[in-house]
């Protein structure tokens, strides 16, 4: 019950003893009218309170709405301190797609190792070795590049297990002799000679000691198309004009010979149809078609590897593709 209520309930009461002892009506009748006016006065006092505090309730929630809806977003605020741009501007950033593959041209991250150690069963070593394979950087876990970082592994491990295969009874027999010369060393290192959007040319050098004066040197080539991580064949290059590029490098290497025959065997040119090209060449970033020869192949030990090559250039009409293409630079 309210104050109000409680005054209500005592004026009745009062009432109702003044009716009933009309004596005191004269006293009476000046409290009661004092009594209304307080009760007027309490009224519109409790009136005057509610509206004030419901104008103060919806002054808040205006003044929080008015803060919300005007809170100036800090992108807003950049562009409007930058100056008004287009509306039809979008505030996410641009989002471009490369056209080729991140990992291309293929990078060589490091070179592992396959060694050699090859003993008797008594434990005499007869040959140690080194062979170098190259390990393509793979950024994006591209499933090409694994497959060839696989291929030249096992590559390599074949051209272990030749190495060893073909030694090793040498050096058995070597060891039976007066002066054997166990133990025999080899090494293959290997070189990216080309790196491109389309393909990739990694060329293998090595060398074998089995005694005797001079260690035997031997080149071997692997050359990968990129479009569908195969080994390129001669042919792949050229198609149809294989054999006319086949014609004008043999032109190029008995011109050169000819020039200067000196050290070279006789029978150059015959050799040169012996020795087939497409099974002894590689590209080049900077030479082009090249095509090797080992000593003792067209001339004598001291000539060394012999390398000849044309620019890739004065092939452009011939090729099925261009190996050289790169598209940026690295």
């Amino acid at each position: 019950m309210t104050a109000m209520d409680k005054i209500g309930k005592k004026l009745k009461t009062f009432i109702k003893f003044i009716l009933n002892h009309k004596v005191y009506l004269l006293i009476a009748i000046p409290i009661i009218a004092a009594i209304i006016l307080a009760f007027v006065l309490i009224s519109k006092l409790d009136g005057d309170r509610n509206p004030e505090q419901t104008t103060d309730a919806t002054t808040e929630i205006t003044t929080e709405a008015t803060t919300e809806a005007t809170t100036t977003d800090p992108m807003n605020s950049v562009s409007d301190t930058l100056g008004s741009t287009d509306s039809t501007t979008s505030s996410e950033p641009e989002q471009t797609t490369e056209a080729r593959n991140p990992d291309i041209p293929l990078i060589v991250e490091r070179k592992d190792l396959i060694n050699i150690h090859l003993t008797t069963d008594d434990g005499i070593v007869l040959m140690t070795g080194e062979l170098e394979i190259p390990v393509f950087y793979n950024r994006n876990a591209n499933p090409a590049i694994s497959v060839i970082n696989e291929d030249i592994y096992n590559y390599v491990n074949d051209m272990r297990s030749e190495i060893v295969n073909d030694c090793r009874p040498i050096a058995e027999n070597d060891l039976t002799s007066d002066n054997p010369t166990v133990p025999f060393n080899c090494g293959v290192t290997c070189e990216v000679m080309l790196s491109s959007d389309t393909c990739v040319s990694v060329l293998f050098s090595s060398w074998i000691y089995t005694g005797g004066e001079n260690s035997s040197i031997y080149r071997e080539a692997r050359t990968y198309s990129l479009a569908d991580v195969s080994v390129l064949d001669y042919a792949d290059l050229f198609g149809g004009y294989t054999e006319t590029v086949t014609e004008k490098m043999r032109d190029k290497i008995t011109q050169s010979i000819s020039a200067e025959p000196e050290g070279f065997y006789p029978d150059y040119e015959g050799l040169v149809d012996f020795y087939e090209l497409e099974k002894r060449w590689y590209l080049d970033e900077v030479e082009g078609l090249c095509v090797y020869y080992v000593p003792y192949e067209l001339a004598g030990y001291d000539k060394g590897v012999l390398t000849y090559s044309i620019p890739l250039g004065e092939l452009n009409t011939y090729l099925v593709f261009n190996p050289a293409y790169t598209s940026f630079a690295e």
